[in-house]
């Protein structure tokens, strides 16, 4: 597991819930925007964990992108992955895990601040105690 990007990426979820410039959090798309513009780090973004991950560029040397709303990780040997692969892959943790923390069906709340915090803590805790599952 790698726990720095983890952390890394709990940061990143807080920082943006507590921008109200930020994107607007939506554990129902990786990554839209309107009108088909680029994606931006802004309220003109709806973009779930990962996608705000794509589209923040922290991610980048690591591997990860985006391509049509889609994520993507792109390994330095050329192989892609996306969606959860792509997470699982990332943070060294397996699918199943990567569901649990990504997915829209692992929590009650999907969309705004709530939700964005709510996968932060998810995160934390996690990495604290090595449990992803409950």
């Amino acid at each position: 597991m790698k726990t720095d990007l983890l952390l890394k990426l709990a940061d990143l979820l807080e920082a943006d819930a507590n921008n109200p410039h930020g994107v607007r959090f939506n554990l129902g798309t990786w990554i839209t925007t309107s009108k088909g513009a680029a994606p931006e780090m802004s309220c003109g973004t709806q973009a779930c964990a990962m996608g705000l991950a794509a589209i923040s560029g922290i991610f980048k040397d690591e591997g990860l992108t985006y391509d049509h709303g889609d994520v993507q990780l792109i390994t330095s040997h050329g192989l892609r992955y996306s969606g959860f692969f792509a997470a699982a892959r990332l943070f060294k943790i397996d699918v199943t895990a990567a569901i649990k923390l990504f997915s829209p069906d692992a929590y009650d709340v999907r969309h705004g601040i709530k939700a964005e915090l709510a996968v932060a803590e998810r995160i934390r805790k996690g990495v604290a105690t090595g449990d992803f599952y409950s």
